[in-house]
């Protein structure tokens, strides 16, 4: 993490080797508390020669958890098979 102010951090995330460059990459993230309910802060960020980056900013220093999938089709959400596979990457 990086520092943002005297009592604040922020954390970076970087996805690469994404298969294409369509739609966005959500990243979520989470602390201890909020992990896999509602996330504390999320982005949607477009896709750059296979790259996506972000950066959560305003954050107290503790452990994180950085949830990602590739929203090719731009829906917002994360797409499944009928038998509850994803169809897109996670």
């Amino acid at each position: 993490m990086g520092q943002n102010s005297e009592d604040t951090q922020q954390l970076s995330a970087e996805v690469v080797n994404l298969r294409n460059d369509n739609g966005s990459v959500g990243f979520a993230l989470y602390d201890e508390d909020s992990f896999m309910k509602q996330p504390i802060q999320a982005q949607y960020i477009s896709i750059q020669e296979g790259k996506a980056s972000v950066t959560f900013d305003n954050l107290k220093p503790g452990t994180y958890a950085v949830l990602v999938f590739h929203d090719e089709n731009s829906n917002g959400k994360m797409d499944f098979e009928e038998n509850g596979m994803p169809k897109e990457d996670y």
